[in-house]
């Protein structure tokens, strides 16, 4: 399967639809669909941009050039995250106190929280590498 066979089936069964449904909504036949999903075909240019608009999704993401963005309320800010963001986002939020610090430009300091996270990872990978065991 390709990635846009997977991420075709993966948005109709998220959008709770059939592959019926989407074949009447792309004036096609239902095993005609199908076969985009089995990635025995590939659809027109005009049928990504009818399945993105039926998705809300680009077509680069339908291609897999792009992950899904992910929104995200964050100090009563809506902000478009990618995957990685939107799951340290989850985590922050079983720490209120730190969760907090979101308050002024959210955007912005999600970027700073996930760098310092990584940085962290790093410095804890060197020192296992280097000790044997994590200090904490």
């Amino acid at each position: 399967m390709t990635v846009l066979s997977e991420r075709l089936k993966t948005l109709r069964k998220k959008h709770k639809l059939t592959q019926k449904d989407i074949a009447n909504y792309l004036g096609m036949t239902e095993s005609g669909y199908g076969y985009y999903e089995q990635g025995r075909n590939e659809p027109s240019i005009e049928t990504l941009q009818k399945l993105a608009v039926k998705y809300n999704v680009s077509i680069s993401y339908l291609t897999g050039e792009e992950h899904e963005r992910k929104k995200a309320l964050v100090a009563d800010h809506e902000i478009e995250l990618t995957e990685e963001e939107f799951n340290f986002i989850k985590e922050l939020k079983k720490h209120p106190l730190l969760f907090h610090e979101l308050a002024s430009d959210p955007a912005k300091k999600v970027k700073e929280l996930i760098k310092l996270f990584r940085v962290k990872q790093l410095i804890l990978e060197e020192d296992i590498e280097e000790y044997g065991d994590v200090k904490k």
